[in-house]
């Protein structure tokens, strides 16, 4: 009976999703999730239903129902609400079982995991990126890579806007061979390396081999993977850190002894620090969890409190002391408040209340006019780059600008909620508005963007000596801003750097037929698969689902693997600022490793709930 009831609600789920015309793109993805189904309904033939579970199953699978379905639901004729309703119960029904599977346990390697199985996993990732890399070798670049670039030269001041530390291993890397491609090298070294230590934990924990080196596979074949592990992007490097960073707690909760080498402490400080100083949601990310973490392991307390208190410590001396002596200019306070800008848009856009004291306010900040113009529901960006956008309303008076927020989300919380779910959709909707357009990366040879792009000019001159000359001296007049006795460039010194700057910024495809095909690739993710490649929505509700199945087994310890995931996801909900997959990254890299994590066994410690008493 129950398969049969399964049959039915595959042919309304089908009829759900399917619509004219039909692509074949859909028709392979139904076949996939049918199988997947079925195949959870043959393991599981003896379910039997928890109403507690039931209602969790519900929740999750009406949610994912709304967010892959980009038709309004109160547009929705009454078969069509029918065939709605019928379909999420499918698919609650398919998320019951996946928890049922999720809960049930591997058992123990007895063997332990020998180190060439680690040396195996770190060299399948590599071989699956490098393609990628000679294909656009030395690097992918855009206009966030080529202002660190410069920096790393030193034709244009440091500024943490783009977190430093990232742009003084750039700078590092660059003086062993001076091309984006030494620290291309570094991060796919670095990534590989990161996913094989997690992958060789799994196995340890009882995770079938044939199932490890799958994900594997996986990370090494995934396209969006590979164009990304070939981007000069802060948010890569940031990725991996955070997956070195949850697989350090996973192996903390399954044996907390792991953490009393005093070797282990301090390679948790470092990746801690490292996090911190990545993205500029990393101390948030890093402290939420380690507070919550000190919480949870008690018996870990201490040293988290000694971890915790050590890398504060060192994230205030560097972004202090050290931040000051090497003049570096500070992140702006706008480039975290993209969501109050976009509801504040919104609420011109759409014909919002406004007292004339708030409105006169906000006017100030950008003309009224602009606000409706450049108002876009999914990136900020028009906004922060008009001309007319006077960010100095709001960092001469902060106070003002939250207490004027706050007054007119009072006026307009309809408004507010709505442009809330616009901006942060990236992150939880499927479907795509036409208005939406994710963005993974860009097909450009680096020597297409301009000049003042490259060399990140603060100059707008045609012509290109005007614009190095004006270029030099903004530079010099910035230096001396900060009071320094250091000596200043000369201008052929800076032009120097220039033509350093510029050198290696040539794409060389090493192998063209190659190039072509991972070009059509990328245009397939871009346009077709964008929102099964390039969006949040699938590594999302994998981390719902996958969260929920290890709190169901381990109780609240379940949870603490989850931390540094989940908290990236809540600081990405507070200050989204555009479409870019790369901010979802810094936890979609994560999910793989975790989705499977509630079957693992118990580690070395008695505070693991037991196997047996799962469900109970």
């Amino acid at each position: 009976m129950t398969s049969l009831l399964s049959i039915v609600g595959m042919v309304l789920t089908a009829r759900f999703y399917i619509q004219p015309p039909i692509h074949i793109r859909q028709v392979v993805v139904l076949l996939g999730y049918a199988a997947t189904h079925f195949g959870l309904l043959y393991r599981h033939q003896d379910l039997r239903l928890a109403p507690s579970r039931v209602i969790v199953a519900l929740c999750i699978g009406f949610a994912w129902l709304c967010s892959s379905h980009g038709q309004s639901l109160g547009t929705m004729r009454i078969m069509s609400g029918i065939v709605f309703v019928a379909a999420g119960v499918m698919v609650s029904f398919t998320v019951y079982l996946a928890l049922e599977e999720l809960t049930q346990p591997w058992v123990r390697n007895t063997r332990p995991c020998a180190r060439w199985w680690g040396i195996l996993y770190a060299v399948i990732p590599i071989a699956g990126w490098m393609p990628y890399f000679f294909a656009y070798f030395p690097a992918k670049m855009t206009y966030d890579s080529f202002w660190q670039w410069a920096q790393a030269h030193h034709i244009t001041p440091y500024n943490n806007w783009h977190p430093i530390l990232d742009t003084w291993i750039i700078e590092a890397t660059s003086k062993l061979y001076n091309s984006p491609a030494s620290y291309i090298v570094l991060q796919i070294i670095v990534m590989a390396c990161v996913v094989a230590y997690a992958l060789r934990f799994l196995q340890t924990m009882g995770m079938p081999q044939w199932l490890v080196l799958t994900l594997d596979f996986f990370y090494a074949l995934n396209p969006a993977i590979g164009i990304l592990a070939i981007t000069m992007w802060k948010d890569i490097l940031f990725a991996a850190l955070i997956l070195f960073f949850t697989t350090m707690v996973a192996k903390m909760v399954h044996d907390p002894s792991w953490l009393s080498p005093w070797r282990h402490v301090l390679l948790l400080i470092v990746v801690c620090f490292l996090v911190m100083n990545m993205r500029q949601n990393g101390p948030e990310t890093v402290l939420a969890s380690l507070v919550v973490l000190t919480l949870i392991l008690k018996e870990l307390r201490w040293r988290l409190v000694a971890v915790s208190a050590s890398v504060l410590a060192l994230f205030l001396a560097f972004n202090g002391p050290v931040l000051r002596y090497y003049h570096v200019i500070r992140n702006p306070l706008n480039e975290a408040l993209a969501i109050p800008t976009q509801q504040i848009a919104a609420t011109y856009k759409y014909g919002g209340t406004f007292t004339p004291e708030l409105k006169a306010y906000f006017n100030r900040i950008l003309p009224a006019d602009h606000w409706v113009k450049d108002y876009n529901p999914y990136t900020v960006n028009p906004i922060k780059w008009d001309p007319q956008y006077r960010s100095s309303v709001i960092t001469d008076n902060f106070p003002a600008y939250l207490r004027n927020w706050a007054h007119l989300l009072v006026l307009n919380p309809g408004i507010f909620i709505r442009a809330y779910m616009d901006q942060t959709a990236e992150i939880w909707q499927f479907s795509s508005p036409s208005q939406m357009r994710p963005y993974l990366d860009t097909p450009l040879n680096l020597q297409d963007y301009a000049l003042s792009v490259r060399i990140r000019a603060s100059s707008h001159a045609a012509n290109p000596t005007i614009m190095i000359k004006e270029s030099y001296m903004h530079y010099v007049s910035t230096l001396r801003s900060f009071h320094t006795s250091q000596p200043l460039p000369t201008y052929a010194e800076f032009t120097e750097g220039i033509q350093r700057t510029l050198e290696p910024l040539h794409t060389n495809s090493r192998f063209a037929d190659l190039r072509s095909r991972i070009d059509w690739v990328f245009q397939q993710m871009a346009v077709t698969w964008q929102n099964y490649f390039v969006k949040g929505a699938i590594p999302f509700f994998l981390l719902i689902l996958s969260l929920v199945a290890s709190i169901r087994r381990f109780g609240s310890r379940g949870l603490a693997v989850y931390l540094p995931a989940i908290f990236v996801v809540v600081t990405l909900a507070m200050s989204m600022p555009a479409t870019d997959f790369r901010y979802q990254f810094g936890f979609a890299f994560t999910v793989p490793f975790l989705l499977f994590y509630p079957k693992l066994c118990r580690g070395n410690t008695q505070h693991m709930l037991d196997d047996n008493m799962e469900g109970k």
